[in-house]
């Protein structure tokens, strides 16, 4: 940062890494629901499992997962009379040999952990990975039409496709005991509602193909809302909802802490599809003091550099598809194209000159404007321009 003169104040400048701080929520509500045995307060499991792991999990990226797939490819297509039919008897025999000391210890599982243990038993050997195949595809056939590409093993394997579980537990005398019931499953569900926030945002922000600094701000302010309206909801359960409360008082530990960062309220400004704007979401207050540090930052810059007096273009690549970036980056007013060159060029910026462009490639504004700008914008507030963009 030192090359390009920007300078670096430990209190209020520190970018925290947004995957484990949402580990940390996540392992929090588990653990109030006692889905964990330890509180990230004293254990912090990111740090001794899950740090040098990919931030999100791809189906693709995971070679035992793609070689699991293989070994259905056969039997994964044609009619009912085209399912390999499986000795159950003998699956039965081998597992009972390598698991019979487990039942005992496995009573008394919470719905989460007895779906846990299922899976664990299902993709535990060959035997029993057909077996599951074997019934999910019949629970599932009558759901697929005529060329319809098979569903993957584990994606047959999550809450929507509870019979698929159940079935494959019923076959098998020594699992019963894991056997979920209906108000189980309906607990499963409501977690998973709860949860599935979390694995939107890893995965948004796990993107190599674009910035994502611009977006954390947005990213925890929707995880706040979205944890407080579980928190409110009167129809779950009071456990889910303590556990809520507790996740929602962890994240805001690091949520104060990032939004006093001043680089990461900067980039979220110099991002065409947010700009000062989206921070009327949070306060008044707040919209103040990003305006105010996007003006100290400019007259800083702008003491070496020519403005540019060319105008914005007007709705530079409008993304007018639909995403999870438009819901998190959702504006309460929208970007203006107004344009009055007597204004700064940092009055035109906050008013929203240029559009917003596309929420998932703000790199490509400001290519498209380096070709009519040649001040503030691209020397000074992208000084990274020189180097390669993956667009």
């Amino acid at each position: 940062m030192s090359r390009y003169g920007i300078p670096f104040n430990a209190d209020n400048a520190q970018i925290r890494c947004i995957a484990h701080v949402v580990n940390l929520v996540v392992q929090k509500i588990l653990a109030v629901l006692k889905e964990v045995d330890a509180d990230p307060d004293a254990q912090d499991y990111y740090e001794l499992f899950l740090k040098h792991f990919p931030i999100h999990f791809s189906y693709d990226d995971d070679e035992d997962l793609r070689e699991w797939e293989a070994e259905g490819d056969d039997g994964d297509e044609g009619d009912d009379d085209d399912v390999e039919v499986i000795d159950m008897s003998a699956v039965q025999d081998e597992d009972e040999e390598e698991f019979d000391d487990e039942e005992e210890e496995e009573e008394n599982l919470t719905a989460l952990e007895k779906l846990r243990t299922a899976c664990k038993k299902i993709v535990s050997t060959p035997q029993s990975r057909a077996a599951f195949r074997s019934a999910a595809q019949k629970e599932l056939r009558g759901q697929m039409t005529a060329g319809q590409t098979p569903t993957p093993l584990a994606r047959l394997m999550v809450v929507r496709d509870m019979k698929a579980i159940d079935s494959w537990v019923i076959s098998h005398d020594q699992y019963r005991h894991l056997l979920l019931g209906k108000k189980e499953w309906g607990t499963l569900k409501k977690l998973n509602s709860i949860l599935q926030i979390f694995t939107k945002v890893t995965k948004t922000m796990s993107r190599a193909s674009t910035p994502t600094l611009p977006w954390t701000i947005p990213m925890y302010e929707h995880m706040r809302k979205n944890l407080e309206e579980h928190i409110n909801d009167t129809s779950l359960d009071e456990s889910l909802r303590e556990a809520c409360a507790a996740g929602h008082q962890k994240l805001m530990e690091y949520y104060t802490i990032v939004k006093k960062s001043q680089h990461t309220i900067l980039a979220t400004v110099l991002h065409p599809g947010l700009r000062a704007n989206w921070f009327k979401n949070l306060s008044t207050d707040d919209y103040n003091g990003a305006c105010t540090l996007f003006r100290h930052v400019f007259d800083e810059y702008a003491r070496d550099h020519v403005p540019a007096t060319a105008p914005l273009p007007s709705d530079v690549l409008v993304d007018d598809d639909y995403s999870f970036l438009a819901t998190v980056g959702a504006l309460p007013d929208p970007i203006a194209s107004e344009r009055a060159s007597s204004r700064s060029e940092a009055d035109r910026w906050l008013a929203g000159e240029g559009g917003a462009g596309n929420l998932n490639f703000p790199l490509m504004w400001y290519k498209v404007c380096d070709r009519l700008l040649s001040g503030v914008y691209t020397d000074n507030f992208y000084p990274y321009r020189s180097m390669p963009m993956n667009l």
